[in-house]
């Protein structure tokens, strides 16, 4: 089966179910930049490479973590050298959905994953999002919670156009009642909703409330 593909516009891709058919070598993704294992499409003429998942991503999408303008895939950096993914931070030389207008970037495997963390309020996070970080560490850089005041590490959202920090468990609600820094801790129920391709599960959480009242979802 050959295909036209808009990243390798010089000649057909060669859907082939391994890519150890065609060379017991490593073989890279040109558009994840990671090993394949199973079917691919390929062009053997430029060993160029493609997971089948990769080879069939929408030219065009929309994440409420930028619901101003569309995200468009490109092949590569849209600009000198390696772009930075705004979700993770890491950074990318192959496929990127972007915007033009605004210059953001998501790598394609935070464009499909979910971990949004959207605040909906009067708070000064209303238009912004906040983006979940599993690794991120800011050991000795003074960056402290917005909510328990005490110093960022492990799991965090964030809103870095902001400078606004929340550990993972303060904005789930998982701290206790305390008064700091004309902040105050209520524990009221919320619903939070989980959204996935199959389901749609309401959960409920705590209300963090910091001056206003913050309402969350979780978004895909």
């Amino acid at each position: 089966m050959e295909v036209e593909h808009f990243s390798h516009p010089d000649h057909p891709l060669i859907l082939i179910n391994q890519a150890l058919e065609y060379s017991c070598e490593l073989v890279i993704c040109s558009g994840y930049e990671g090993q394949i294992w199973g079917p691919c499409y390929s062009c053997t003429s430029c060993y160029f490479f493609l997971h089948k998942k990769c080879a069939e991503l929408p030219r065009e999408i929309k994440r409420r973590i930028h619901p101003r303008h569309p995200l468009h895939l490109l092949a590569k950096s849209p600009y000198e050298g390696e772009y930075e993914c705004d979700r993770c931070a890491k950074t990318f030389k192959s496929f990127v959905y972007h915007c033009s207008f605004c210059k953001f970037d998501l790598d394609i495997k935070c464009a499909f994953q979910p971990g949004f963390f959207e605040v909906d309020s009067q708070f000064p996070h209303k238009d912004h999002p906040l983006i979940l970080n599993e690794e991120k560490e800011y050991h000795g850089e003074g960056v402290v919670c917005s909510v328990c005041k005490q110093p960022m590490s492990g799991p965090s959202y964030s809103c870095t156009s902001c400078n606004f920090f929340l550990h993972k468990k303060c904005a789930l609600g998982n701290t206790h009642m305390s008064r700091q820094g004309g902040f105050e801790h209520i524990q009221n129920t919320l619903t939070l909703l989980l959204w996935s391709s199959r389901q749609r599960i309401i959960l409920h959480a705590i209300l963090i409330k910091l001056n206003n009242s913050i309402k969350v979802q979780y978004l895909i």
